[in-house]
């Protein structure tokens, strides 16, 4: 799997703001980084012992969790993955990139 970016893909993500890019992890990591993430959203949800009706609207209406990394190891090997942050670097015309937070 590789984590470098063509020329063709920088140049798409700057004209469009985004690019979907394939086969950075294999199958199997792929699925192995969903279950951890998703696990470490049930497990942060299961703390807040709130009523629907004492959250607000924005939390009624979806999960949301940052930082996930500083709770699981798996997430955090995921969120300060090398080729992730090289790719960003790339995408950005930048020698590297900080993470300012991860939100599962």
């Amino acid at each position: 799997m590789s984590s470098r970016l063509g020329p063709d893909q920088i140049e798409r993500f700057r004209d469009q703001g985004f690019l979907v890019v394939r086969d950075v992890f294999p199958p199997d990591a792929l699925a192995a980084h969903g279950a951890a993430v998703d696990a470490a959203v049930a497990a942060r949800a299961e703390i807040d012992t709130r009523s629907v009706g004492e959250k607000t609207l924005y939390e009624q209406s979806f999960i949301q969790c940052i930082n996930l990394w500083e709770d699981d190891l798996a997430v955090r090997r995921l969120t300060f993955d090398p080729r992730l942050g090289r790719m960003a670097a790339e995408l950005l015309g930048a020698r590297a990139v900080r993470i300012w937070h991860d939100q599962g």
